[in-house]
This record gives C-alpha cells, structure tokens and sequence, in this order.
C-alpha cells in the first residue's frame, strides 16, 4: 500500500520535528495536543488516519520519552 503526504502536511510535520529536542520527556498531553495539532492540518483522510494512528500509538505513560514521539512525528513525515 502506498501512502502520500501532500507537501504543506509534511512541511508542517517537519518543521514540528525540527522544533523538538532530541532528548528528556514530555508531558503526555503536550504530545497529545502537538499531535492534535497536526490532524487539524491533515488535509487528506489518509494524513488524518496516520494522525491518528499516530495518537493510538503515543505512549499511555504519564511522561513520553521525546525520542518515542520523534520517531511518531518521522514516520509522518517520511510516507510518500
């Protein structure tokens, strides 16, 4: 199956990824709303599936490890 990412969908992805550090925690619901933020901007019902998908897969921990929420905004970015 191939899945797409219009340009603004993964401009926006990316510059997302860009402004978060490499290492420490987030607070769960700050991962949350960052990824809330971006099904907001998902044009196509595929980009809002992978949001969303994204959104199951964040950890139900209290504290998200910032490279487990990376590695969730890479894979968002990089499905063309």
């Amino acid at each position: 199956m191939t899945t797409t990412t219009s340009a603004g969908f993964g401009d926006k992805v990316r510059s997302v990824l860009e402004t978060q550090p490499a290492e420490g925690v987030i607070d769960r619901f700050a991962a949350n709303d960052l990824l809330l933020d971006l099904l907001d901007v998902a044009a196509s019902d595929d980009e809002q599936a992978r949001v969303m998908r994204a959104l199951a897969n964040l950890p139900k921990s209290t504290l998200v490890d910032r490279s487990e929420l990376n590695a969730l905004l890479g894979t968002l970015c990089n499905q063309n």
